[in-house]
């Protein structure tokens, strides 16, 4: 069976093997046109036909590229090495501009190094346009490279990614050897501590190595710039083994709200390890001075964070309990969570009363908080408290109320019936089904179980709590169980929720060989058909 080609696509081919005038301006054509496929064809065919006058016009008109083309261009960047750097060395301006937007959208950073050296070049036209680009460039490499994101990038794969990063790093470092010759050194360092994480040489160099001035750079940079990299290296530095000084001294001082939630919202919940170390090197934080005031605009978000931090810093105990007892207040349920243990440390009314307005808290995640901690603060009305949310229609508040009573099962019922009054008995009963609606097939189980013992002690149960109706089938064999004393219990419950089924299945056992068995049997039956005359008595009456 033979197949058609697609037209455009033997079209393209042509134009792919031709470096014509007219090649190109068809391609540059394509490349505006509204055709998706028909771009995305051009942008492939450009690449393979390596024609670089071109290129340099498409370079020129970058302006008017889509994605995809850029997307594609970025897979090659080899093929616009030439063009580029024809285009960066012109003197129209236009052009070089065109060629660092170009250099930006697609990432070529095989001429990242090219764009370094006019930034430090004096009297470079471009200084602007070229600061922004390598800054964008690096931003993207590190939000890729921490993400993944294929997003950023697309054009490039992970092995290009992570060449391209050490390549950057590597050019980067090198050029801070000269530091004090650097017209752009603060530039350069700032592109450092973007790409860079802890284990980078490039970063440790620039931290302690480069001598005073480039380390007071970028201890300048890290305490006052709020680019989210440079946010994300502090945190991370924190959690490494032997951060540097000046970067413990920076987040001790620093102090300005972005960069307080930005550090909160990286940290773990339950800082450990170096991080947890780290915390507790961290003397007069500057950005717990006002604890009070800080945690009244921190967003809820952050609180359980917030809390993990106060657990390890060095703050006195006065305001570590201050601080938790207001997020158990007014946090939501992580913040509250974290900060649980306090409620061991206030007083028991204080306690109790937190807890009780967290039960009527509109979120149902809080309520299901204080559900949770009613049984280990012992406040009188637990009990009562835990079974009103058994019926509760929100299964987070419901289930916790359940696994609060997990303790509160048969067996444990079981043991206590004799202490009950009979209307207790059966709340009880009511109670275990709406936290065990498994209950009855646990019953149902004990009454079939191998020792008398233990069979009569179930159906002495499934009565008192009122599960009669929900055992009757392990009932009725139990009136063929071999021991009598099971036969007799198994009537006695039976008796007292007479159906059909059962008085049949009862009055066969008034020819039981047990004597006792045919009494009881047949006491049954006397009664169920007295109530019988009485019943048709009245409506007869009644008529």
């Amino acid at each position: 069976m033979s197949t058609t080609a697609d037209p455009r696509s033997v079209a393209f081919d042509i134009l792919a093997r031709h470096q014509s005038d007219e090649a190109a301006e068809v391609l540059l054509q394509a490349l505006e046109c509204d055709d998706d496929q028909a771009r995305k064809l051009a942008a492939a065919t450009v690449v393979q036909q390596r024609g670089q006058q071109s290129i340099l016009e498409i370079i020129r008109r970058v302006d008017s590229l889509d994605d995809e083309a850029c997307k594609e261009f970025s897979r090659s960047p080899e093929q616009f090495r030439v063009a580029l750097e024809q285009a960066l060395s012109k003197s129209d301006e236009e052009t070089r501009k065109a060629a660092i937007t170009f250099i930006c959208r697609t990432g070529n950073f095989d001429q990242f190094a090219t764009l370094l050296d006019e930034l430090e070049s004096a009297d470079s036209p471009d200084h602007k346009a070229v600061s922004a680009t390598v800054e964008k460039l690096a931003t993207q490499l590190d939000e890729r490279f921490r993400s993944n994101d294929e997003s950023i990038l697309p054009g490039l794969d992970g092995t290009a990614l992570r060449t391209h990063r050490a390549t950057v790093l590597s050019e980067l470092d090198s050029r801070t050897k000269h530091f004090d010759e650097l017209s752009s050194a603060a530039t350069i360092v700032r592109l450092i501590l973007i790409v860079g994480g802890p284990e980078d040489e490039a970063v440790r160099n620039v931290l302690t190595k480069r001598g005073d001035a480039c380390r007071d750079a970028a201890s300048k940079l890290l305490t006052e710039d709020s680019h989210p990299a440079l946010l994300n290296l502090l945190s991370d530095f924190l959690a490494y083994h032997a951060p540097p000084a000046c970067t413990l001294e920076v987040i001790r001082t620093r102090n300005d709200f972005d960069f307080v939630v930005h550090l909160l919202t990286r940290l773990p919940r339950q800082p450990s390890g170096y991080l947890a170390f780290n915390l507790s090197r961290l003397h007069e934080l500057a950005w717990l001075q006002n604890p009070m005031e800080l945690v009244e605009r921190l967003p809820e978000s952050v609180h359980d964070r917030l809390v993990g931090v106060v657990n390890h810093a060095p703050l006195d105990d006065e305001t570590k309990i201050k601080l938790k007892t207001w997020i158990i207040r007014r946090s939501g349920a992580a913040g509250r969570e974290a900060a649980s243990d306090v409620l061991k440390i206030i007083p028991q009314e204080e306690a109790s009363r937190i807890l009780h307005d967290a039960l009527k808290d509109p979120d149902a995640k809080v309520e299901a908080w204080a559900t949770r901690r009613l049984r280990a603060q012992k406040l009188p009305d637990t009990f009562e408290e835990l079974l009103k949310r058994l019926d509760r229609k929100l299964d987070v508040v419901r289930n916790a109320a359940r696994d609060e009573l997990f303790s509160f099962d048969l067996n444990y019922l079981m043991k206590t019936l004799s202490k009950l009054s009979p209307a207790q008995a059966q709340l009880c009963g009511q109670a275990l089904l709406k936290i065990n609606p498994g209950a009855p097939e646990e019953l149902s189980q004990e009454i079939e179980h191998p020792f008398r013992r233990r069979r009569l002690r179930a159906i002495e149960a499934a009565e008192a709590i009122g599960f009669v109706d929900k055992v009757s089938p392990a009932l009725l064999r139990k009136l063929e169980d071999p021991e009598a004393s099971v036969r007799c219990a198994a009537i006695q419950a039976l008796g007292r929720h007479l159906t059909p089924e059962v008085a049949k299945a009862i009055r066969q056992l008034t020819n039981d060989p047990n004597r006792q068995v045919r009494s009881i049997a047949e006491e049954v039956i006397t009664r169920s058909t007295a109530q019988l005359k009485s019943v048709a008595k009245e409506l007869l009456t009644s008529s």
